[in-house]
This record gives structure tokens, C-alpha cells and sequence, in this order.
């Protein structure tokens, strides 16, 4: 009962704190820009989104914004995302879901994996649904402290290979990267790929040989695929997670399913 409170009661002030931002100035992106930024986003989030994205969009407005609904965004969510994001593309569960079906009838163990689980989205809408060539992954608790240069790089440059952010030990204990090569430190939460390096026929091939879904499936997933198609690590003291928070970061992903994520309204450089 204590915990559950305190729960609560770290959440209530989280809010607090990021409430600010609905009443900062919106800020608009680029809805034709070849670069897409794409988040999968629940109810519970959108005010850490808000900020997030917008910290982002502060330093880079030439990128489109896509919002991936988990299911659980109300009217009154989308109209807050619209008016803080100009021209943000927001897709609704119900027509990504009747899109994806469309897309997946041919690979059973994809469509099976996008039923099961919600962050099936995030390995196969990002790139399936997306408009432009290449794809950056943010989560909605990742804090831009600076303009993320290389970011903008990559994507300034065609962005021919992969960038991820770096994790220590980010994958579930299990033998996946004893069967394949991989980005074993690949983290999905923040990654640019190449739209093209990514195919429905790859990850069918890689879904069949596991032998059950998890949290970490599209992850490890991303590591397999996009490390054939090749690309690096952004820097770790740079870009960030909170197991090793340091002065002079570009940006700090706070791990919100870790529990971590009243670390993120105070964060900074």
C-alpha cells in the first residue's frame, strides 16, 4: 500500500513539473522532411513526450514527427499532441491496425508478434507505415540537453548505414546473439536506420526462430538486421542513459519502464 502511494504520489509530481510545457509555444516540424522521427505513445506519456520531442525540435525542425498510438491516446491527447507539434502525423491503433494486417498477411510469425505484444509497433510500424527514407526511434522519456550534431548528420548525409544508442547489457538473458551477429548494445530507443534496411521477409525469417516473444524481441531484432546492413554507436558520453548520467550530454534516456523516470523533469547538463 505504501509503495502504490509513493507511486502515485512520484507520478502526481512528475506531472506537476512537466506541466509547464502545454503552455510553452508549439513548435512545428517539417510533415514532407525525408527524415522521420517516430514514437510509440500512450496515454500516461504524452506530457513526457511533449517534452521530449520538443526538446528536440528546439535545436531541428527540418524532420517529420509520427506518433504511433498504443491504443491508449483519447481525443483529448491527440488534440494536445496537435496543438504543441504542429503538423505532427499521428496514427490512431485502429487504422494502424487495419494497415499492418494488410502489410502482414503473408508473414505469419510478424502479424502474430504485432498481436501479442505492443511494442511489436516499434520494430514493425515505425518503418512500415513511414513516408520518408529514413527513420529515427525516440522514446518518449529521452531528454535533448543540445543539438544532437550527429543525429542531424546522418540524416543531413543520407544516412547510408545505422546510429544507435549505446546500452550496457540491453538485452533479456537469452542465447539470441549466440545464434546471430549483432549490434549486441543496441538500444531501439533511440536509433536511426535506413528505411531500406528493413524487410518484412527479414524479420519473419528472424521471429521463426525464436522460440517465444518478449520484451526484447524487436530490439534484438534491430541489433540482427540493421548490424548486416552495418552503421555504429553514437557516443556514450554524449548520448546517454541513466545506468551512466555525466556533465556535458547531448541527451539522457531515463528508462521509464525501469522505474526511472522521475530522474527526466530534472534533468540536465
Amino acid at each position: 500500500m505504501i509503495d502504490a502511494l509513493t507511486r502515485q504520489y512520484g507520478a502526481w509530481r512528475l506531472r506537476l513539473r512537466l506541466a509547464g510545457v502545454l503552455k510553452s509555444e508549439p513548435l512545428a516540424c517539417q510533415p514532407g522532411a525525408d527524415t522521420e522521427i517516430h514514437t510509440l505513445l500512450g496515454h500516461k506519456g504524452v506530457c513526457a513526450y511533449l517534452v521530449s520531442v520538443k526538446s528536440l525540435l528546439r535545436f531541428w525542425a527540418n524532420v517529420a514527427v509520427v506518433v504511433h498510438d498504443d491504443g491508449t491516446l483519447s481525443a483529448r491527447d491527440v488534440a494536445l499532441i496537435s496543438r504543441n507539434v504542429g503538423e505532427a502525423r499521428i496514427l490512431d491503433r485502429r487504422t494502424a491496425d487495419k494497415a499492418m494486417a494488410a502489410r502482414l498477411v503473408d508473414y505469419p510469425h510478424c502479424a502474430r508478434y504485432r498481436r501479442t505484444s505492443v511494442i511489436a509497433l516499434q520494430l514493425l510500424d515505425y518503418w512500415g507505415l513511414a513516408k520518408g527514407r529514413r527513420i529515427i526511434s525516440v522514446d518518449s522519456d529521452i531528454l535533448f540537453l543540445r543539438k544532437p550534431e550527429a543525429i542531424i548528420g546522418w540524416a543531413d548525409g543520407n544516412g547510408t548505414g545505422a546510429l544507435y544508442g549505446a546500452e550496457d547489457s540491453p538485452h533479456d538473458p537469452t542465447d539470441t546473439f549466440s545464434r546471430y551477429h549483432g549490434f549486441t548494445d543496441l538500444n531501439a530507443g533511440l536509433l536511426c536506420f535506413p528505411r531500406a534496411a528493413m524487410s518484412y521477409e527479414a524479420v519473419e525469417t528472424f521471429l521463426h526462430g525464436e522460440s517465444e516473444f518478449t520484451w526484447w524481441t524487436g530490439q534484438c531484432c534491430y541489433g540482427v538486421l540493421l548490424a548486416r546492413w552495418g552503421g555504429q554507436s553514437l557516443d556514450p558520453n554524449l548520448y546517454q542513459c541513466i545506468k551512466k548520467l555525466r556533465p556535458g550530454a547531448v541527451s539522457r534516456h531515463y528508462f521509464a519502464s525501469s522505474g526511472a523516470m522521475a530522474a527526466f523533469a530534472g534533468g540536465t547538463a
